[in-house]
């Protein structure tokens, strides 16, 4: 005798199992998808958070000095004096570093995702951004600190950018002494900061002299601003250091070099 349901059974089950092999298929192609989602693991035989990159807290000396900071729990900040983010930063709140090409890479990812080290040596910490390049000091070394590292003037049109606010001491032919400015090079205490830097082929030289008057009376600031020859940067450093505003390339050697002077006139 036929079964009259038999027929019936077998294709529920036939009909059960597609639907089963179908959802597993699609829950295949949504973890598939969701880790195409997600953003790329570091590498753990090159990433991780470097000792001199989380144990200071690294500052930019300018008009509003600038603060990035690097955890070591891969967190991410970089905002300037009056508690604002600098340019996009507080679009990355994480980071990774990787030792082989010294290159740190913000998360989450995005145009402007990575800053490379161009030299850490001397407690200076010079990094290259997609708009230029900075260096960096950090801001809990008193001894740099108090030796109010950079003149807080506002005038992007000598010193627009600039990469540092430096201590020129002395030159030797291409070579240039630098400190953070504000330091006495003289002093064995700021020996450790002092920096051999060499020049680059096409560098320039500048000097910028601003003229304030020594009384309210007369509250008229002037100016001056003019190129320099390498025979005129070495009489000007021949009795004393200058403080000079500093630009760098992206081999860490110096391109460009404005010459500050704040002279009282009557």
């Amino acid at each position: 005798m036929k079964h009259p349901f038999r027929n019936c059974t077998v294709a529920i089950i036939f009909s059960f199992l597609l639907s089963f092999t179908g959802c597993q298929s699609k829950e295949a192609d949504l973890q598939t998808e969701k880790l195409d989602s997600q953003p790329e693991k570091s590498n753990p035989d090159t990433d991780f958070s470097p000792d001199f990159l989380t144990n200071a807290h690294w500052c930019y000396f300018t008009n509003c000095d600038e603060t990035i900071s690097f955890g070591a729990d891969g967190s991410y900040c970089y905002y300037c004096a009056c508690g604002s983010p600098v340019g996009d930063s507080d679009l990355y709140d994480s980071y990774t570093y990787d030792e082989t090409t010294s290159e740190i890479t913000l998360y989450p990812k995005g145009e402007e995702d990575h800053i490379k080290v161009l030299r850490y040596e001397n407690g200076r910490l010079l990094l290259e951004f997609t708009d230029g390049i900075k260096e960096f000091f950090d801001s809990d070394d008193l001894q740099i600190s108090n030796a109010v590292p950079c003149p807080y003037v506002d005038a992007d049109q000598y010193i627009g950018n600039y990469s540092s606010c430096t201590t020129v001491s002395e030159k030797d032919g291409h070579i240039f002494t630098t400190a953070p400015s504000g330091t006495d090079t003289d002093s064995s205490d700021f020996l450790t900061y002092l920096l051999q830097e060499k020049l680059s082929t096409d560098v320039s030289f500048f000097e910028w002299n601003v003229l304030s008057p020594e009384s309210d009376e007369n509250n008229i600031t002037t100016q001056s601003y003019e190129e320099l020859s390498f025979q005129q940067v070495e009489e000007l450093l021949k009795d004393t250091a200058q403080t000079a505003f500093v630009w760098y390339n992206n081999h860490a050697e110096i391109e460009k070099i404005v010459f500050y002077n704040k002279l009282p006139c009557e």
